[in-house]
């Protein structure tokens, strides 16, 4: 929905979900609707990020997912994260997944 009318009140609606049940899913989708249908509105990015981390706490860094949300945030024009905690990030997540191309590419 936040695609097709690009507009704040769905992010709204998330938050207000968050203040009833906090878990890692709500977190996530917060996360997309910011970094993705919303992003052209300002400090949407930086907003973003604390969904991602939220998520990434609450599934205690073990969702590839999750911490793979805080690696976009390195390549979004106003990089979110810094290339040193996206190499931090990259090497937590080959721990959990060897194969994982995302976090690869961040540290090559």
């Amino acid at each position: 929905m936040a695609y097709d009318n690009e507009n704040l009140s769905n992010y709204s609606v998330l938050v207000y979900l968050l203040l009833d049940t906090e878990d890692d899913k709500l977190h996530d989708l917060a996360f997309q609707v910011l970094s993705q249908p919303l992003c052209h509105i300002e400090g949407a990015y930086t907003s973003s990020l604390y969904h991602a981390q939220r998520a990434v706490d609450l599934t205690d860094a073990a969702d590839v997912k999750r911490l793979e949300n805080l690696l976009f945030l390195n390549i979004v024009p106003e990089k979110i994260v810094s290339d040193e905690q996206a190499k931090s990030i990259a090497e937590k997540i080959l721990v959990l997944d060897p194969t994982n191309e995302v976090a690869k590419d961040t540290l090559y």
